[in-house]
C-alpha cells in the first residue's frame, strides 16, 4: 500500500510528464484522487487512487503529509493544494468560499498579490461573501497574514516525514504500520523490502 501511494507523489510532482498527463486527460486535473471512494472502474491508476484513499482511511492524511512549499506561487492552485501552514487544501478548510470562487483552479500568485506594498488577497467570487462565509473569509485572510510571495525559486512538494522533505516508501509504510498497530495490536510487524519495491514499479503499468 504504501508503494502505491508513491503514485500521488509522482502524480502531483511530475507535472510534464506524458504519463500524468494521460492519467489527467481521463482523470480529470485532480487524477482522481479528490473523488470520495475513488473511481468505479478496474483500471491499474483506479486501483492505486482506491489504495490511497484507504491509506487515508487508516489515519494516515496524505494530502497533510505531502506539503507545498511556496516560493513564485505560479505553480500552486489557491483551493486544491496543501500549501498554507499545512491546514489542508483550502477548499476543505473553506468550503462556502470555495462554492463562491469564481475561477476554482486559480493559483496562489492571483490571489494572493502585493499591491501598494501590502500583501492582500485579490478574491474573485460569484457573489461577495456574507454571513458565515464573511466570517470565513476574515479567518482566511488572519492565516494569511504575514504570508509573502518570492520570485527567486519555483514552488515545490515537500513530504513532512523525513528530514530531506522526499518521500520515501519506507517512511510511509512505516506510518501506516504505526496506525495499523494502534489500530489492531495482532497485525504484524512490517518488513520494507526495496528489491520488491523496485520490481512492482518496474511492472505496475506494463
Amino acid at each position: 500500500m504504501g508503494l502505491l501511494g508513491k503514485w500521488k507523489w509522482r502524480f502531483i510532482n511530475e507535472q510534464g510528464a506524458l504519463w500524468r498527463k494521460v492519467i489527467a486527460e481521463i482523470h480529470g486535473s485532480s487524477g482522481g484522487f479528490d473523488t470520495i471512494g475513488g473511481s468505479n472502474n478496474n483500471s491499474t491508476w483506479s486501483s492505486i487512487v482506491g489504495s490511497c484513499h484507504r491509506i487515508e482511511q487508516l489515519g494516515v492524511p496524505l494530502n497533510n503529509l505531502m506539503v507545498r512549499k511556496i516560493y513564485r506561487g505560479t505553480q500552486t492552485l489557491f483551493w486544491k493544494d496543501n500549501w498554507l501552514n499545512n491546514l489542508g487544501p483550502l477548499k476543505e478548510c473553506f468550503p462556502r468560499l470555495f462554492a463562491l470562487e469564481r475561477f476554482k483552479d486559480c493559483l496562489v500568485a492571483d490571489r494572493w498579490v502585493l499591491e501598494e506594498g501590502v500583501w492582500q488577497g485579490k478574491w474573485d467570487w460569484n457573489r461577495q461573501p456574507s454571513g458565515r462565509a464573511d466570517g470565513d473569509l476574515s479567518k482566511l485572510v488572519t492565516d494569511l497574514n504575514g504570508f509573502t510571495l518570492d520570485e527567486a525559486q519555483d514552488d515545490r512538494w515537500e513530504w513532512t516525514l523525513t528530514s530531506s522533505r522526499k518521500f520515501t516508501v519506507a517512511s510511509l509504510c512505516h506510518a501506516i504500520q504505526l496506525k495499523m498497530n494502534l489500530n489492531d495490536a495482532s497485525v504484524p510487524p512490517f518488513t520494507w523490502n526495496s528489491w520488491l519495491v523496485e520490481s512492482a514499479f518496474s511492472v505496475l503499468f506494463d
